[in-house]
């Protein structure tokens, strides 16, 4: 009996925690307004979809976030198409909902050009990576990015 009371408990918390999907399936006006603006920005990553002081933070170095439009353009120029050609990023899991968008999603591409001063190394990276956003007023006003900087430089034979 204990045991059952257990996995009821932990089933509980993991649905308040994760939830049930229903958020997904919301079509309330904010949602549909996010959901109108991540869809459009996710088609070439163009920072025009972000607010003119808008923060973005690398989460592997979360004490300097990047603040402004054509900051947050620069950094996404690095990764899709400067330091990586034939980028691109494979959705997981998206779940929009009012303001919040949550993506996880497989980032791929080949290592052909200077990552933050690290020269090419050629080696292609598929990177798991998690990045939320908070959307107002038809413009994207922060986000953060999620991911595991010690597995990049292993895929790029940087670190063992």
């Amino acid at each position: 009996m204990r045991r059952t009371g257990v996995l009821l408990m932990t089933s509980l918390a993991l649905l308040t925690i994760v939830g049930t999907g229903v958020a997904q399936s919301t079509h309330d006006a904010a949602t549909e307004d996010t959901r109108r603006v991540f869809m459009a920005y996710g088609e070439a990553h163009d920072p025009s979809h972000y607010a003119e002081d808008a923060t973005f933070t690398n989460m592997t170095n979360p004490t300097q976030p990047l603040v402004g439009r054509d900051a947050i353009g620069a950094f996404l120029a690095t990764f899709y198409g400067g330091a990586f050609t034939d980028a691109h990023g494979d959705e997981v899991e998206l779940l929009i909902d009012g303001n919040l968008v949550m993506l996880e999603f497989l980032f791929r591409g080949d290592h052909t050009g200077d990552l933050f001063g690290i020269p090419a190394t050629g080696k292609h990276v598929e990177l798991p990576m998690m990045s939320v956003y908070g959307v107002d007023d038809g413009l994207i006003r922060w986000a953060r990015l999620y991911y595991d900087s010690a597995s990049l430089m292993r895929q790029l034979g940087l670190a063992e």
